[in-house]
Formats: C-alpha cells, sequence, structure tokens
C-alpha cells in the first residue's frame, strides 16, 4: 500500500475525482451524524480498485485524524475459507503471529481488548476472538467457551457476539473505517460479520467499504443490502487523465507515441501502465491485444533464470518466500541465485517486499498485481504445476502453515489426493464452524 512506482518514478493518481469525492462524503456523514454505511466499489480487472481504497484512506486520514483503518483482504488461493478475510485483519489489529508463544499472544490480545471493551466484557471477547484466531484462552473458568466448543453453530454465534462488542468498542471511541478488499475472493462467514455490525450499530460512526470485480456480486448477492450500501463503479479513465499520467512517467516520450498509447489503452490504468513499459523498452506500442498477452510477453522479456523464480513464485499464490522458492527450485544450494532473482524482480517492479510476513522469521513478497501472478502461473506447463505444488504443500506444513483450504488445494494440484483428505475434512469443520453450511457440504463433497 505504500507509494506506486513506474518506470522508477513515483505514479500520480490520476482521473478519480469523483470517485474519490462519492466516498469522502459518505465517511463526513458517518463522523458527523454518526451513522454506519456501506459502500461497494466494484470494477474489472486493472481499473484501479486498489489503487483508488489506498488513496481514499490517505485523504480520509488527513481529514479526520481520529480515524482507526481497519483493513481485510480476500486471497484467492482461500477463497471461500471461513473467517479467511478477518482472521489476518484481527492478527494484525492484536500484533500477534501464530508462530509466537501462546501465553504471549494472548497477553497481546488481552491489551488490545482492553484499549476500548468495557472491563466486564472483556474475558468473554477474548477468549471468542482468542478462538477465532488461533489463539485459545483456558475454559477452565468459562462455561460459555466451554459449550460453545462443543457446539460449532453456537461458537460461531459467541464470535458474532465478541465481534460486535470489539467494532462497538471501537466506534465510541472514534470513527472506524473497515475495508473489505477483493470480495470476489471472499468467504461468506466474514461479510456476514460485517452484515451483523452493520445491522447493529446503525448510529455509529462506522463506514464500511468493500471492493470486488463484478463477480462479487455472484458471490454475495445482496451484499449488505439492509444497509442500503451506495455502489461506486470505477470507469476507464478519460483521454486527459490518461495523458496526465503519461506525462508524469514518461515526460520524454514522443507525442505522437503517447497518443497512440493512451488511446490503445482506452482507460485501463493497468493496460496503460503495461504499454509505458512496453514502450521504454523499445518496443513501442507493438504490443499484444490483451492485458494477459501483454504480461507473457514482458516475462518472456526476462532472464531465463528470474523467469524461472517468477514462475515458481505464482505457484505459491500472491506471496511467497524466497525459503519457499528455494525448496522447488533446487534446496538451499539455490539460495544466492534465488535471492539475486528476487532482487532483479524487486527492481523492475514485478514484485515488492511486503512489510511483515505470516512466516515468522522469513522475508515475504508480492506480486505486483493479481493479473501478473495470473500470467506467470498460466506459463507453467502442467507437468511444472503439479510438481510445483507437490513440492510446495509439504514447505508449508514443515514452517508451521496450518490453513486448511490453501494446503488442500496444494495436494490436491499435485496430484496427492489422499494427502488432501485430512485438510479438506478440517475445511468442512471450519466451514461448520461459520456457520456456511454450503461450503461446508462442498469440502465434504470434494
Amino acid at each position: 500500500d505504500g507509494p506506486r512506482t513506474l518506470l522508477g518514478r513515483e505514479a500520480p493518481f490520476v482521473g478519480r475525482r469523483r470517485e474519490l469525492s462519492t466516498l469522502l462524503a459518505a465517511l463526513e456523514e458517518c463522523v458527523e451524524e454518526p451513522v454506519a454505511r456501506a459502500v461497494v466499489v466494484v470494477a474489472p480487472p486493472g481499473m484501479g480498485k486498489t489503487r483508488t481504497r489506498v488513496e481514499f484512506e490517505r485523504l480520509a486520514q488527513q481529514r479526520f485524524s481520529t480515524l482507526a483503518t481497519w483493513v481485510a483482504r480476500a486471497d484467492p488461493l482461500r477463497a471461500g475459507a471461513p473467517y479467511a478475510m478477518v482472521v489476518p485483519m484481527l492478527r494484525g489489529l492484536f500484533g500477534v503471529s501464530p508462530q509466537e508463544a501462546l501465553p504471549v499472544r494472548r497477553e497481546k490480545v488481552r491489551r488490545r481488548v482492553a484499549w476500548h471493551v468495557p472491563a466486564a466484557a472483556q474475558p468473554r471477547v477474548c477468549e471468542f476472538l482468542g478462538e477465532l484466531i488461533g489463539t485459545p484462552f483456558p475454559d477452565d473458568d468459562s462455561v460459555e467457551l466451554r459449550a460453545a466448543r462443543q457446539d460449532p453453530v453456537l461458537l460461531a454465534d459467541q464470535i458474532a457476539r465478541a465481534w460486535q462488542d470489539l467494532v462497538a468498542s471501537e466506534c465510541a471511541a472514534r470513527p472506524l473505517l473497515l475495508v473489505m478488499e477483493d470480495l470476489q475472493w471472499g468467504d461468506l462467514p466474514s461479510v456476514r460479520l460485517v452484515e451483523g455490525a452493520l445491522r447493529t450499530l446503525g448510529q455509529s460512526p462506522l463506514l464500511v467499504v468493500g471492493t470486488g470485480r463484478p463477480e462479487a456480486d455472484e458471490a454475495f448477492p445482496g451484499l449488505w443490502s439492509e444497509a442500503a450500501p451506495q455502489r461506486v463503479l470505477l470507469g476507464p479513465l478519460t483521454r486527459r487523465a490518461s495523458d496526465e499520467l503519461i506525462a508524469a512517467v514518461n515526460p520524454d516520450l514522443a507525442d505522437d507515441v503517447a497518443a497512440r498509447i493512451s488511446e490503445r489503452a482506452a482507460g485501463n490504468p493497468y493496460f496503460l501502465e503495461e504499454l509505458l513499459r512496453g514502450a521504454a523498452q523499445g518496443r513501442g506500442v507493438a504490443l499484444p491485444g490483451t492485458v494477459l498477452a501483454m504480461l507473457h510477453a514482458r516475462l518472456d522479456a526476462l532472464e531465463p533464470e528470474v523467469r524461472r523464480v517468477l514462475r515458481a513464485a505464482s505457484v505459491f499464490g500472491e506471496s511467497f518466500c524466497a525459503d519457499g522458492l528455494c525448496a522447488l527450485l533446487g534446496g538451499p544450494g539455490a539460495s544466492a541465485p534465488v535471492r539475486a532473482a528476487i532482487d532483479t524482480l524487486v527492481a523492475r517492479e514485478l514484485v515488492a517486499p511486503r512489510p511483515t510476513s505470516r512466516i515468522e522469521g522469513r522475508d515475504e513478497f508480492a506480486f505486483a498485481s493479481t493479473q501478473l501472478r495470473d500470467a506467470a502461473y498460466t506459463s507453467l506447463t502442467e507437468a511444472d504445476r503439479t510438481l510445483g505444488h507437490r513440492l510446495a504443500a509439504p514447505w508449508l506444513e514443515s514452517v508451521g502453515v496450518r490453513d486448511a483450504v490453501e494446503l488442500a488445494d496444494h495436494y490436491e494440484r499435485g496430484g496427492l489426493l489422499l494427502r488432501a483428505v485430512p485438510w479438506y475434512l478440517a475445511a468442512a469443520e471450519e466451514a461448520l464452524g461459520g456457520n456456511d453450511f454450503g461450503i461446508a457440504l462442498a469440502r465434504v463433497e470434494r
């Protein structure tokens, strides 16, 4: 979410004044009334949903200095997994890592909950949100927790109650902006938690902003309908906005080339950026006609070893660790060339380091975009994809990853079907615990 660079320069944010005004107006209403509202930002891939969201957060923080912002992101490899959006967000909020000792995690949860939650409710909120994020508390003195552990549906209800208490206490202390990003890969239990907060906290300064592709409407028909969400559609950039971006990142570009790039991009920001990169590499605007084909051309221009590392990284999804790539590409002996290739990929704006890692003690990197990851993944042969997943799954297990959906998917794609079975069982149990019966049945059927 830091500054976005293009051809080594910071790329300006252009052409979304109207959409930003809509979002800021909704936030102002929430803060000044106060009232709970929802806005859904919808656009096809490459139209700038994330960039718009980041710019909105920056302006919102400038306007309301006390604003709290929570961001939940969906992961395509964990699409539909119960609470897959809110669990990483809460872990970040509490500052806990699954690799830390349990007493340390419990203390961090207690400290953060104590910020705003009333003292009488703090033990219950800690217990049930701890249960949600994999930081269990003892149930010796808690009849509620002991009973909920025997009944998945009751546990889901108690988690929802604890979540609402946390959100309500936060809103009582300061306005809250809650962002749900990439809803097309989201999960029903997370969406329902947010829906419950919107329903019960109608007179609180709460703004929920969801972003997603049009297929999010199919995944969650009638999304947050009780809150009458405002819908913001991101259309193509205007010609003037496209020209402004071109002039900012490549002011020396010939006027006729700039005009052809602007016309060819047809207002798609991501397409525009890729055309600018192609022009800077001396390829003019004679590039393939789709974003995916353009990205394949960009990958083909990489050195063989750098391209090999990027393709291997795509097996892990949108983020990866250098040690994981070594497991796929030859073990510890591959460390030096893998890290050199990652440095090259960072320098060429294909991947970027992440400020935090879900695997303790290991640096994590993320693809510059979902489209880039998809291009790298589809460039693998079927045999290489199968082998990559077959090697990735046991490595992830060995470093402590216990995400049932992710591991089941890796094992299945790797052809190790029997090893996928216990993880699909665990995934079904998790879905049952999230009251997502459709997903639970789908995992059982799998």
